[in-house]
């Protein structure tokens, strides 16, 4: 097997779930050696991006999940 030193970025969707598994989304993925992520404020379960009838999360749980990511890393390098 080949390795590259690219670093790969993510879709972690909206997290899978409330504060906890977006923690627990962000401990994975570093394991995993990403260099980051993106997390969607959609609510859970989201729709796909091309179809109708998709609903935002409010500010503060969509802070509250971004929150949850940042206080979760451990490489202060990983971009979420």
């Amino acid at each position: 097997m080949m390795v590259q030193n690219i670093p790969i970025i993510a879709d972690a969707d909206t997290g899978f779930g409330g504060p906890l598994n977006v923690r627990r989304t962000i401990h994975m993925y570093e394991r995993a050696g990403l260099a980051g992520c993106h997390i969607e404020d959609q609510v859970f379960p989201k729709r796909c991006s091309q179809l109708k009838g998709k609903d935002l999360v409010d500010l503060q749980q969509y802070t509250e999940r971004i929150r949850s990511a940042v206080e979760a890393r451990v490489d202060p390098d990983l971009s979420s």
